[in-house]
């Protein structure tokens, strides 16, 4: 089945023309004629127009700069966008066939073309400097075409008839975003992602370039907040797919184009049911606003980042009972809502998914009343489970450890608040069969935290990963205060993690002091080696003051009583604190004396008794009566307690730039190279079987292309244009962006 044989040959020779050599001004009967094939995505011909015009794209790029057709198909584009009703009634085909054609050309030339060739593509200068954008890029094609589409999503209600048109609208856009994700993150500089960097120019410039260019008629900036809250309220309505006809599905079906992944949306699902959707417009347009969100470019401070204000000035529509408040009418600035509710239980469901945890953190770290609405809601478990069962089994031969960060962020966001803790330590856990090395009776959530982190700080002790561990301490830092009869396994744990911290401590001490004499003996300048052994000490004293601190805050006069299963678990190991106490050089010895006082007067008060109790039942029986008599030690407890807070690193986008573009191509419907990918290392950030599946999609279509898939393919772009984009896979190079820090772990008083 497909085209026909004439129907071929006629829609072949129109796109031979539209790409060719002769021009085609924007009148002209040619674009009738090129529109009335309907080739959209519910039709069969989608595939075939896809291969012959992918066969196309370098004669378009080529001709075009001269022709300017690639311009005016652009300008057909923009005034049907801008003519389409907000209330659709039946699926507009011309909309489609147009933007079907336009996101054909702009995604060979995303992948395949450098930044300079792309604004020649849309005949547009690059932006260099923020502060003073070219003249004139507010009347330029790429603004107006970025412009038509973002109105199209805010303004157009999406419902059965307008979906296709949506998700074909909020693909091409997120294409012309990913110029980011051939680009390597050294060298994305201001000028690298052109639509990125349109998108993100301040409202202000856009209205003083129209002014000085007379034309205060186009100079309407984006509505950045009105998109923002759209990319969101979109991200959680969750609009299905519309069902297609049963003839039309048994036709796409029984086609053997269906072997081939470009196909529309509903195949797509077909062959790709692990990371395929049935939300795609809801994925999509969270894969824009994370694009849009972790962008930086120079002089723009995130405090002017428009769509970060939208989104961390955003507040709770269920509380005003306005789900979207003026999304139509909305500029840049506007207070903006949408359902806080909605959204929560949207990410609940689908944690511990990659986008779901960023949008989490993205949410609780910009926005205070999300925040605060999360610690308000009496069902955080939801919430904290999913992370919690993440960090406990890591995903396996992927990007675990990418994802273990973002969870642990997030934990450590919500626990600088006293009320988590308030509630983890009531909120009974009666699913446990995940906590594989021991059962564990209905334990508290609070002692799950506990017991999760603990075996997350210990299974890391060895790789020396100073990031994960500083935040699970931390987290753990953070709760101890407000400990309550934790689960015996949970003191266990604690006492487990102290012996690792003392252990690793005594080495790396044996280590620094070994160092040292030879210093003395040879050289007495630190090599590097030398130098890192030295920060190595210092993390594990740290590390282990924080540990120690944590049982001195659970065994304070106000919080003892509800800990004795903590002390008794603490003085069956008090050795450890003895040796301690014995480095009055060392910050951790003070710490270590402080407990063994604490525990020395209940040792003092255990001998006292006539019947010297033998089991662990009866010393616990005791030191509780002990302890509810008031029988407290009085010694020298800290004034206050430190509380450790997330603060983002200044270099945060060398991580979250690779991380949301790993996202994306995990997950869209957009159908990239491997091998052109430069954002990120493939093999580093996403998992096997997403490689496979990708490798086994290109093959398929590099055969339907004639192609032999074991050649490597030119990407025939002009001698000299090359850039590091198109260099070949096997000459990739070694200086892919590795995981750096997202954050850092910061204590205050």
């Amino acid at each position: 089945m497909g085209l026909s044989q004439s129907h071929t040959t006629a829609l072949t020779e129109q796109l031979q023309a539209l790409v060719g050599p002769s021009k085609h001004n924007f009148e002209d009967v040619f674009w009738q004629r090129l529109f009335s094939f309907h080739f959209g995505p519910a039709d069969l011909d989608m595939f075939e127009v896809h291969i012959m015009c992918r066969n196309l794209c370098e004669d378009m790029a080529k001709n075009n700069p001269s022709t300017h057709n690639f311009h005016q198909l652009i300008r057909h584009g923009i005034a049907t966008l801008k003519a389409t009703n907000a209330e659709m009634t039946s699926p507009p085909k011309d909309l489609l066939n147009k933007l079907f054609l336009i996101r054909i050309f702009v995604g060979w030339f995303v992948e395949n073309l450098s930044n300079a060739d792309l604004c020649l593509q849309f005949g547009t200068q690059n932006i260099e400097h923020f502060t003073s954008p070219p003249s004139g890029i507010s009347k330029s094609l790429s603004f107006q075409f970025i412009q038509a589409l973002s109105n199209f999503l805010i303004d157009v209600r999406v419902n059965e008839h307008s979906y296709t048109s949506h998700l074909e609208v909020a693909t091409l856009l997120l294409m012309l975003l990913s110029t980011q994700l051939f680009r390597e993150l050294e060298i994305s500089q201001p000028a690298c992602n052109h639509f990125l960097d349109l998108m993100l120019l301040p409202s202000e410039a856009i209205r003083l370039d129209g002014i000085q260019n007379s034309r205060e008629d186009c100079c309407v900036p984006l509505r950045t907040g009105a998109l923002t809250t759209r990319l969101l309220i979109n991200s959680y309505q969750f609009p299905k797919i519309p069902t297609p006809s049963r003839s039309i599905f048994s036709r796409l079906v029984s086609s053997a184009t269906s072997l081939v992944m470009f196909l529309p949306y509903q195949i797509y699902s077909f062959f790709f049911p692990e990371s395929s959707s049935e939300k795609p417009l809801a994925d999509t347009s969270l894969h824009i606003l994370f694009a849009l969100l972790f962008h930086r470019v120079e002089n723009i401070p995130d405090q002017q980042h428009e769509y970060l204000t939208a989104l961390s000035q955003a507040v709770n529509s269920d509380a005003s009972g306005n789900p979207t408040t003026d999304i139509e009418t909305a500029t840049a600035g506007s207070s903006l809502s949408f359902s806080f509710s909605s959204i929560y239980d949207s990410i609940c469901t689908s944690l511990p998914q990659r986008a779901a945890v960023l949008l989490a953190y993205t949410l609780i770290h910009r926005n205070h009343s999300f925040l605060e609405f999360c610690l308000g809601r009496t069902d955080l478990e939801r919430l904290l489970l999913p992370l919690l069962k993440a960090l406990y089994n890591p995903t396996q031969g992927g990007t675990g450890m990418d994802e273990s960060y973002m969870q642990l962020i997030v934990l450590m966001i919500l626990t600088h608040n006293s009320s988590l803790s308030a509630y983890a330590r009531n909120q009974i856990v009666t699913d446990t069969a995940w906590l594989h090395d021991r059962f564990v009776h209905h334990p508290s959530l609070q002692s799950v935290t506990v017991i999760v982190l603990v075996k997350c700080v210990i299974s890391m002790s060895n790789k020396r990963d100073a990031f994960f561990q500083s935040n699970c301490i931390g987290v753990l830092a953070n709760t101890s205060s407000h400990f309550v009869d934790l689960h015996p396994h949970a003191c266990h744990r604690l006492v487990s993690l102290l012996e690792v911290m003392f252990r690793s401590f005594i080495k790396q001490m044996n280590i620094e002091e070994s160092k040292e004499k030879e210093s003395d003996r040879t050289n007495p300048e630190q090599t590097a080696e030398e130098s890192e052994n030295s920060e190595s000490f210092e993390t594990d004293e740290d590390a282990l003051c924080v540990v120690l601190e944590m049982f001195v805050n659970a065994l304070r006069p106000t919080s003892i009583q509800n800990n004795s299963r903590l002390l008794l678990a603490l003085m069956r190991r008090a050795d450890l604190l003895e040796t301690l106490s014995k480095l009055p050089d060392h910050r951790c010895a003070s710490i270590a004396q402080r407990l063994i006082q604490i525990i020395s007067h209940f040792r003092v008060k255990l001998e006292q008794i006539q019947n010297d109790p033998s089991s662990p039942e009866d010393i616990l029986r005791h030191l509780r009566v002990f302890i509810s008599n008031g029988a407290v030690p009085s010694i020298d407890y800290p004034q206050t307690t430190k509380l450790f807070t997330y603060v983002e690193d200044p270099n945060a986008q060398d991580f979250f730039v690779p991380f949301v573009w790993s996202i994306v191509f995990s997950n869209s419907r957009i159908v990239w190279r491997v091998a052109n990918v430069r954002a990120f290392d493939p093999t580093v950030w996403l998992s096997p079987t997403i490689l496979e599946d990708m490798d086994e999609l290109e093959e398929s279509f590099l055969l339907w292309n004639g192609i032999d898939a074991q050649q490597e393919i030119s990407l025939n772009v002009p001698e000299g244009e090359q850039g590091d984009h198109t260099t070949p896979a096997e000459q990739a190079p070694q200086n892919i962006p590795q995981r750096t820090a997202v954050h850092d772990v910061s204590d205050q008083v």
